[in-house]
């Protein structure tokens, strides 16, 4: 067996870690796609959106990558933030930030150091990539043409009164980060295989599951504001533990409600029902009274791991 000495094995684990200069190695890719959706003033170093449809997730996101790109060519001091400042730049009132500021570090799009935000460098492609496709396909399903605001259609009562009324604009929700190429590997062996696809340590998965002979347990569960979102996701990352610790994609329901209501998933009546809506069954399969999970749901299980442990 080679002898690897301690300052070459410290250069090949440096592959390992997410650095802020892997992002600036990118930064020309990145501007490109940063000016699909917004630009900087150069005067008023402001930030200009390509689009009023954006939600207040995506704008908060969207100027928090701005500043970031600002300060690093100079036009700004800082690229941290407090709610105050940032309300101040959007122009959005700073008692409607709170929730999705919140949501956005409990996701993992930005962080919080005391009163600042900042961006998560490492999540910045992700982001850019999944606001570009959603609007690109939005764009294809409206007629081109400004849209400032509720549209206002005018009509005429029985007495020849104009009556204006407001019609509502389509809700965009935040979108989630489009499953990439992820590689799924084909009858798992164990914690090395997921490790292996989730492109990190043995050491960091164990964070998250334990893996006994016969059991795996989750060791800590991802947080959502709603039951159902809870019951969902944190079904998705643990059936794909269970995939690469016993190489099977079907369990009982039994057994899931078991390992879920140890990780303190907040199961409860609805859960079947919350597993079994149409727009999960991509990932997810309700077979009687046993589940199975897909190849999409292993992906994206994948991806929501490398999320929690990143």
């Amino acid at each position: 067996m080679v002898k690897i000495d301690d300052e070459k094995r410290k250069e090949i684990l440096k592959g390992l870690v997410l650095s802020e200069e892997d992002t600036l190695k990118k930064f020309e890719e990145l501007i490109n796609k940063s000016r699909k959706l917004f630009a900087i003033d150069g005067k008023t170093n402001k930030i200009v959106f390509e689009s009023i449809n954006f939600q207040n997730p995506e704008r908060i996101t969207l100027f928090l990558i701005g500043k970031y790109f600002a300060k690093e060519i100079g036009l700004s001091q800082d690229y941290r933030f407090t709610t105050r400042q940032i309300s101040d730049g959007l122009g959005i009132k700073i008692t409607t930030l709170g929730s999705p500021l919140g949501k956005l570090v409990s996701s993992g799009y930005i962080s919080q150091d005391g009163d600042k935000y900042t961006i998560n460098h490492y999540k910045i492609q992700d982001i850019l990539d999944s606001l570009i496709l959603k609007y690109q396909e939005y764009e294809k399903k409206i007629k081109p043409g400004l849209l400032l605001g509720s549209s206002v259609k005018v009509s005429k009562n029985k007495n020849g009164k104009e009556k204006k009324t407001k019609t509502k604009k389509n809700k965009l929700s935040f979108p989630k980060i489009p499953i990439q190429a992820i590689n799924v590997t084909v009858n798992p062996s164990g914690i090395s295989d997921l490790a292996k696809d989730l492109e990190v340590s043995e050491g960091l998965v164990s964070q998250s599951f334990e893996f006994e002979d016969k059991e795996i347990h989750l060791l800590r569960k991802k947080h959502f504001d709603k039951e159902s979102d809870e019951n969902f996701h944190n079904s998705i990352i643990f059936l794909t533990g269970y995939y690469y610790h016993f190489d099977k994609r079907e369990i009982s329901g039994r057994m899931l409600l078991k390992y879920l209501s140890q990780a303190n998933v907040s199961v409860g009546a609805h859960f079947k029902r919350d597993i079994s809506r149409k727009e999960r069954r991509t990932f997810i399969l309700n077979k009687g009274s046993d589940y199975k999970i897909t190849e999409n749901g292993i992906k994206f299980g994948l991806k929501l791991l490398r999320e929690m442990i990143r």
